[in-house]
């Protein structure tokens, strides 16, 4: 079998479970990652700042695992995403990672329903600057404000509930649909089903994906998200979040004895 050294040969590998493998895919095609490792059945992909782990041959780990640890950044904030789970353990053991949430990847088919008509007295249009105060102090689950004005600028949609912003949603730099949230006095109201399936439309009329994330013990999400249609992968990615520079946590630490001799 021929390594997965090019674009078009890891693209052609990853496509045989796109659903599993969204990300690498949509980072491969439209974004920034790089192919740091290509085995015949595995590959290492990272952008800087996200890395992604494929490896489906066991006698390839011993070769990928080293230049994971090599590729690993140890001086900033960063995600490494597995797509496997039976190397978990070694994995966490020679890096130094601690801790992993698993999150199964959804996707909207593309032929997939949308409502047409938007609930009354709501308008949907892009974000701007202007509305970046309201929308850092309302999302708290990322606690950096370049970020926010990074998604504002990448294409962040917003709510109004006639004169009165009412939520937002964009997209994350990975491409998932995330950063939805609707202000207390207007949920109810259909708000956040508009503004998913605005950005569905969005996403599609720049001819991407409409897809994202469940964490694996939200059963209620996964619920409704089949009820609805949506795709949901039936494996968890494994994503790993370090701590923060000011506080290494040994990354990659015996990263010397597991090079190969």
């Amino acid at each position: 079998m021929e390594r997965l050294d090019t674009k078009k040969k890891a693209l052609d590998w990853l496509y045989q479970d796109e659903l599993m493998n969204l990300m690498s895919i949509e980072g491969l095609e439209h974004g920034g990652l790089e192919i740091l490792y290509a085995g015949t059945q595995s590959l290492l992909l990272s952008d800087g700042t996200a890395m992604m782990i494929h490896c489906k041959d066991q006698s390839e780990w011993t070769d990928l695992l080293p230049k994971v640890c090599q590729e690993l950044p140890k001086d900033r904030f960063f995600i490494l995403r597995a797509h496997e789970d039976w190397y978990l353990e070694e994995l966490m053991e020679q890096t130094g990672l601690k801790e992993t949430e698993p999150y199964l990847n959804s996707m909207y088919p593309t032929d997939f329903p949308l409502m047409d008509q938007l609930p009354e007295h709501v308008t949907i249009r892009p974000l701007t600057m202007a509305e970046f105060p309201l929308v850092r102090a309302t999302y708290r689950t990322v606690d950096e404000d370049d970020y926010i004005r990074e998604r504002i600028e990448a294409g962040m949609l917003g709510a109004w509930y006639g004169e009165e912003m009412a939520g937002f949603i964009g997209t994350h730099d990975e491409g998932t649909i995330g950063l939805l949230e609707v202000l207390p006095a207007f949920r109810r109201k259909g708000i956040a089903r508009a503004l998913e399936v605005a950005m569905v439309r969005s996403r599609w009329k720049q001819g991407r994906r409409a897809h994202g994330n469940i964490a694996v013990d939200n059963q209620l999400s996964r619920t409704v998200h089949e009820k609805m249609g949506i795709l949901i992968s039936q494996n968890p990615v494994y994503w790993f979040f370090p701590a923060a520079p000011e506080d290494p946590t040994q990354v990659c630490q015996d990263s010397s004895e597991a090079s190969p001799t």
